[in-house]
């Protein structure tokens, strides 16, 4: 029996609908911290729901869920992050192992420490498998290259510190101070840029999105030094006395407080803008804590980071509607994290134009406590109502004689050898009113024609079922999907 956790959330989608003039429709995907409300079913009067501090009556809530392994969407998009420090075998083989069982030809994504890249159309897992671990494999070996150059830096700042004079104390704090800052931006903390980059390749994009990062604990370079150097200096402040020697303990007691609270790496990670970058885009973050395999050949006296760290990151698994797992064993984490389910509830409500937006949604039961993306930005909401005009249009959709028929169009055509066409990835299902697939069919079309007319042959069904038109247009990067309820 599939294990659930439950949290609502509060997740924006935007599309467009026309009329007078372009009315903006936003569905902000709302969760509730408390796990133990599974059952839960949330009515809009549970909740009141603010936009730049005024109230919004006119609302819709639903009840959404999604898992990898098949509830939700029929179209996954997959994310493979790696925040490791290192490649070894078991890295290889849970790559094979994700791609073998759970990803089934839908599209992925590989995040390096460094990089992105998309694979949405690919001629087989064996292709997949072997460029995936190609490109971590030769991507990971050039980051840890690019890390131990720069302890070069740290062994300097130890081998020449000073610390039996109150000039040396303060040289080697403000030098250690600059240094550990710069490397904490560049290879402790993630990069927020790679993030956004990632939501925006995915805002034109329908379907269910899951990021499944690989996250080695953090390691603090020559950590053995650093606590040894704040012995050394406290050692030497004991001794001032009252007068200038009692002004420069207090300047270096405040320098050691300093060097204390950076290493407490919690304190500069982005939480904030990752966390509201990932809700705005429904991505889920599942999340595997790995033990680091570094060892003192590799950073010498190198520390893991503190626990706080750990909390952060877990909370942001959570809040993102993913899980969380602490294991060496990748394909158990995998395991864990493919059982899970996601419920959550989507908030839809119009908006006449982009602007900066600012969401509370608070409880009427003080018990209740949401998560949801608390702003967007009107650069925010342009740039994306910009990319969804560009996705698939699924119109004309009928049942007639037990045949279903619809077209389609807006979707990239480019010249190839003097003539104009595209490529569509087409899949209908349908499903009974159990969730079960009742029919199902797909191909790949090339089209020529600004719009493509479709009749299906006769389905031997009858009642009532949910339809699902699946349309990823493969030359623009784009995915639609269509949903109604039909009956024949």
């Amino acid at each position: 029996m599939r294990r659930k956790f439950v949290f609502f959330l509060v997740i924006l989608m935007i599309f467009t609908i026309y009329g007078f003039g372009e009315k903006i429709e936003l569905k902000i995907p709302l969760r509730v911290k408390n796990k133990s409300l599974k059952e839960f079913e949330l009515k809009k009067s549970d909740i009141v729901f603010t936009v730049n501090k005024k109230t919004v009556s006119s609302f819709e809530l639903k009840k959404e869920q999604r898992s990898i392994t098949g509830d939700g969407l029929p179209l996954k998009y997959f994310v493979l992050d790696f925040n490791i420090f290192d490649y070894y075998e078991e890295i290889g083989n849970s790559v094979d192992y994700f791609i073998d069982n759970f990803v089934k030809g839908q599209p992925i994504i590989l995040l390096t420490r460094n990089k992105i890249y998309k694979f949405f159309n690919y001629n087989s897992a064996s292709y997949l498998k072997k460029t995936i671990k190609k490109l971590l494999r030769e991507d990971t070996i050039k980051f840890k290259a690019e890390t131990k150059s720069y302890y070069k830096k740290f062994k300097s700042i130890f081998s020449n510190a000073d610390l039996g004079t109150k000039e040396g104390c303060q040289k080697f704090i403000n030098d250690y101070l600059r240094e550990w800052s710069v490397y904490k931006s560049r290879f402790v903390y993630p990069d927020i840029r790679k993030y956004q980059m990632l939501a925006n390749i995915l805002s034109n994009k329908d379907g269910d999105k899951f990021i499944i990062s690989f996250y080695h604990r953090e390691i603090i370079p020559y950590y053995n030094e650093v606590q040894k150097a704040l012995s050394d200096m406290n050692n030497f402040i004991s001794s001032a006395v009252a007068g200038e020697d009692q002004a420069w303990s207090t300047m270096i007691s405040g320098g050691i407080n300093d060097i204390n609270q950076s290493l407490l790496i919690s304190k500069g990670f982005p939480y904030k803008n990752l966390v509201n970058t990932l809700l705005s885009n429904n991505i889920g973050l599942n999340l595997i804590l790995l033990n680091n395999k570094m060892n003192n050949k590799d950073v010498e006296g190198y520390g893991d980071v503190s626990p706080d760290m750990e909390k952060v990151l877990r909370d942001m698994a959570i809040s993102t509607g993913g899980i969380s797992i602490t294991s060496d064993n990748l394909k158990k984490g995998i395991d864990k994290i493919t059982e899970s389910e996601d419920i959550y509830y989507d908030l839809k409500f119009h908006t006449k134009k982009a602007m900066d937006l600012i969401f509370e949604v608070k409880a009427v039961n003080k018990k209740l406590e949401f998560i949801y993306p608390i702003e967007y930005k009107k650069n925010f909401i342009k740039n994306l109502v910009k990319l969804l005009k560009k996705k698939p249009v699924v119109s004309g959709v009928n049942v007639s004689g037990k045949r279903i028929g619809f077209s389609i169009s807006n979707y990239l055509m480019n010249k190839k050898r003097g003539k104009k066409g595209g490529v569509l990835k087409v899949n209908i299902i349908v499903k009974d009113k159990n969730g079960n697939v009742a029919y199902k069919t797909g191909n790949i079309l090339n089209v020529v024609k600004k719009t493509i007319n479709i009749k299906l042959p006769p389905v031997d069904l009858s009642g009532n079922y949910t339809l699902y038109i699946v349309v990823r247009d493969l030359l623009g990067e784009s995915s639609t999907i269509f949903v109604k309820e039909i009956s024949f």
